[in-house]
């Protein structure tokens, strides 16, 4: 069975993580909402990820398709600790890139495919961006 794309994207993710972040795959089917992935550092981020085919149409809007219970867990944390974030992840030609969405405001916020493309983020950005949240 082959691994689902967004599944490849956060396995390319921690193959590049410093060992000194903890990095923990999510899964509850009795409880919804919880994010994909908990890290650990000196500090701690909770992310949802998402990933997605980049429409053709640059004027398309593109939204992070979140329940409304990751909403809501990712809304609570957020409050509490300022410790969530949803990456959108995407490829272009045969590269990784992501887009990092970094509060409730921006969740529910949609962006044109143009923007997505103009504002993507090299795969190990990503990686940066997550040992600079946690080490």
């Amino acid at each position: 069975m082959a691994a689902k794309p967004e599944n490849n994207f956060i396995a390319n993710i921690h193959k590049r993580l410093n060992i000194q972040v903890y990095a923990e795959k999510m899964y509850n089917p009795l409880r919804g909402g919880t994010p994909d992935v908990y890290y650990e550092g000196k500090k701690t981020l909770w992310v949802e990820y998402k990933f997605i085919q980049l429409p053709a149409r640059n004027s398309t809007l593109i939204e992070p398709q979140l329940s409304d219970l990751q909403r809501l867990w990712l809304k609570r944390c957020h409050a509490n600790t300022k410790r969530a974030r949803v990456i959108v992840g995407f490829k272009m030609g045969k590269e990784y890139y992501g887009i990092v969405y970094s509060s409730p405001d921006e969740w529910t916020e949609s962006i044109t495919t143009q923007n997505y493309k103009r504002y993507a983020i090299p795969i190990e950005e990503l990686v940066q961006y997550i040992e600079n949240q946690t080490l």
